[in-house]
């Protein structure tokens, strides 16, 4: 009798581990995002599809409605510990590798772990705190709801929602940035 209850609490748990793992990975590799990215009062649709994913090394391709091109790549240093957003104009037909202290439409290793542990980081100059208010938690898309985390900024100017996925803490949306370049996930394909 013990060895059943201990084998149907053995099946439980690898369920709910298969559960828990299938829920975060909503996002992945290879799969196409498509983001409103709005900059002076205009809205740009943008296309993105990430390349490879690791550690080491992370790129991804963009594209926009016009069919321009190009990719940004982040090295293991920019994954681990950098603490700004890269804003410069996506440049057509080129590769573009993000300097160490900056990522592009993701979260460090580093200001992912604070904000999940913590519950604070520091990104681009600014404060940010974990929201207590659960419901800004969800992030809901073309009916999929992707779990995220919810953070302001402590003086409230700056709204952010990332993927709450350690492998792949991507930027869901930004409002109120500071550099002027705030965006949204609107689909995902």
């Amino acid at each position: 009798m013990k060895a059943l209850i201990f084998s149907i609490s053995i099946l439980c748990t690898a369920l709910n581990l298969n559960a828990q793992q299938n829920t975060n990975t909503l996002i992945h590799t290879k799969q196409q995002l498509q983001y409103n990215i709005y900059v002076n009062g205009a809205s740009l649709k943008y296309f993105i599809r990430f390349d490879s994913l690791s550690a080491q090394y992370t790129s991804f391709t963009w594209s926009d409605i016009r069919e321009r091109s190009g990719s940004y790549i982040m090295r293991s240093a920019s994954l681990d510990s950098s603490v700004n957003g890269y804003w410069n104009p996506p440049q057509a037909d080129a590769a573009i590798e993000i300097d160490n202290s900056q990522t592009v439409l993701m979260l460090s290793k580093l200001n992912y772990t604070r904000l999940k542990q913590q519950k604070k980081m520091v990104f681009d100059d600014k404060v940010f705190l974990l929201a207590e208010n659960q419901a800004a938690s969800n992030y809901t898309q073309t009916g999929k709801n992707i779990p995220c985390l919810y953070a302001e900024a402590e003086d409230k100017s700056v709204k952010l929602w990332v993927y709450d996925n350690p492998a792949m803490p991507i930027m869901l949306k930004m409002q109120g940035n500071p550099h002027a370049v705030d965006f949204e996930l609107t689909a995902t394909e």
